[in-house]
């Protein structure tokens, strides 16, 4: 169970700390448990090995870079999206929502909490894709590269669609693991999340013959869904302004996005 600690300038004042810091704090004490899960070392080691070995160094000869990156990292967030249905059901399945309840973060507070830490496959996500990418460059592997060539700003967009689509999918399963506590719903995300790896929304379906400004569109209409998941996540344990104001901002971001695109 986590432990509770109330931000250091909410102590020396004696105030009741606000709740955007006590997410935030209990984020940060999270972030170690999270970065040891099996399920996202297994979905980085993933990933580099798909990216080694059917990465930038695969595929045939003059395909741009990124086309093979995203291969591999749409598979990162398979795993990872385990971890994160785990981690929305473990209250319940511990039995520990009345402790956490007695506390000052409450399990709505580390809920809000495991919200903010879905950026965290998004920047690993963005940190494999950009270090293979530069060793592409460096080693002249011969196919269009993401940061030098005709297609380098489109390359660099699809990553982001790839880091925003990793983002979102853990979204998902953190809801998916809040509204159905129970060890099933995360088995049931590895079917949810790879029958859905060829639908519009996954980087994958998209590549760099698409003009930069589409594929911006499908960018913020990426961040649009991800910010309705995030809503649906919350929805459970909290209702309130907040929450509606991130759901009605993924809706409109997401329906004139996807007019753009």
């Amino acid at each position: 169970m986590t432990t509770i600690v109330h931000p250091p300038e909410a102590r020396a004042r004696g105030r009741k700390p606000r709740r955007g810091a006590v997410a935030l704090t209990l984020a940060r004490a999270e972030l170690p448990r999270l970065l040891r899960h099996p399920g996202v070392l297994l979905g980085l080691a993933s990933a580099i090995l798909l990216v080694v070995t059917a990465g930038p160094w695969g595929g045939e000869p003059g395909d741009p870079v990124i086309e093979h990156l995203t291969w591999g990292l749409g598979m990162f967030p398979v795993p990872v999206a385990v971890a994160f249905a785990l981690l929305g059901s473990r209250s319940k399945r511990n039995d520990t929502v009345e402790v956490e309840d007695a506390t000052p973060g409450s399990e709505r507070g580390r809920h809000a909490a495991l919200v903010w830490l879905t950026v965290v496959p998004a920047f690993l996500a963005l940190l494999v894709g950009l270090t293979a990418g530069a060793l592409a460059e460096l080693l002249d592997v011969g196919k269009d590269g993401m940061f030098i060539g005709p297609v380098a700003a489109g390359s660099l967009v699809v990553l982001g669609q790839t880091a925003v689509a990793a983002a979102a999918i853990c979204c998902f399963a953190l809801a998916a693991g809040t509204w159905l506590p129970h060890w099933t719903t995360a088995a049931l995300m590895v079917v949810v999340v790879l029958q859905g790896a060829d639908t519009p929304f996954h980087p994958g379906a998209w590549d760099t013959t698409h003009p930069v400004g589409s594929l911006l569109w499908h960018l913020a209409y990426g961040i649009g869904i991800a910010l309705i998941l995030a809503a649906a996540a919350l929805l459970r344990h909290r209702r309130g302004m907040v929450v509606v104001l991130i759901a009605a901002s993924g809706l409109v971001t997401s329906i004139v996005a996807g007019i753009g695109q």
